[in-house]
């Protein structure tokens, strides 16, 4: 269980970094849609991701494989269907993927763990009341 790890003393410890309202960008839609500025769509989107100490040199491999940085978000959308197009292939997933139907993916795998439900909220992300789908 993530959060229950034992090398997790306090929960503060293991925050990566936060997602902003608003970010300079300079991907191709950000300047050509909103004056170089990406936005989340809603204000309820901008919060904290926590994750383990072991999980950040495998982000950053991931990011040093993409051309990113620890802290980026992944704002262009061709570029995120690319990366999960290229991993469904490597993974020898013959349907369509979705990146979004990973995230559910995810706390399926979770809950499927006995995953506390504190740590399924804050691995998924969420600030409001928990709802859980199981897919």
């Amino acid at each position: 269980m993530l959060f229950d790890h034992p090398g997790v003393e306090n929960r503060e410890e293991a925050l990566v970094d936060k997602i902003p309202a608003e970010q300079e960008c300079s991907c191709i839609d950000c300047k050509r849609e909103r004056n170089g500025v990406w936005k989340v769509k809603v204000p309820e989107a901008e919060r904290r991701v926590k994750l383990l100490p072991e999980v950040k040199p495998i982000l950053q491999k991931f990011f040093d494989d993409y051309g990113c940085q620890i802290g980026d978000i992944l704002k262009d959308r061709r570029r995120t269907w690319r990366i999960v197009k290229k991993v469904s292939k490597r993974a020898d997933i013959s349907h369509r993927v979705f990146p979004h139907a990973l995230r559910g993916t995810f706390v399926s795998i979770l809950a499927g763990k006995q995953s506390s439900v504190y740590t399924i909220k804050a691995m998924r992300g969420g600030r409001s009341k928990l709802r859980i789908c199981i897919h």
